[in-house]
């Protein structure tokens, strides 16, 4: 197996685990695009994927990627982006 296919399947896989009363219990809905809303969620907050790769990966482009996912860009996202950045460049 490919790297990019092993990341894929990781990206995927958790949702695997998890089945309809654990998303309602949480207030949530599974509705049919949730495995791609979970792909973008992952691949952004957990492998920290640019959205250009991301987008690219999802076979859509980034003006469609950020208009459908940027929700998930809050304060404290972006707030922990600047905080590892300044870590990786050791300030």
């Amino acid at each position: 197996m490919g790297l990019v296919q092993g990341v894929v399947n990781q990206l995927i896989n958790p949702l695997a685990a998890v089945g309809p009363q654990e998303y309602e219990a949480a207030g949530e809905k599974l509705v049919l695009y949730s495995a791609r809303h979970g792909y973008a969620h992952r691949a952004h907050l957990i492998c920290e994927l640019p959205p250009k790769v991301a987008a690219a990966a999802m076979g859509h482009s980034v003006e469609t990627h950020l208009a459908a996912y940027s929700k998930w860009c809050g304060d404290d996202v972006v707030d922990d982006a600047f905080e590892r950045a300044a870590t990786r460049l050791g300030r």
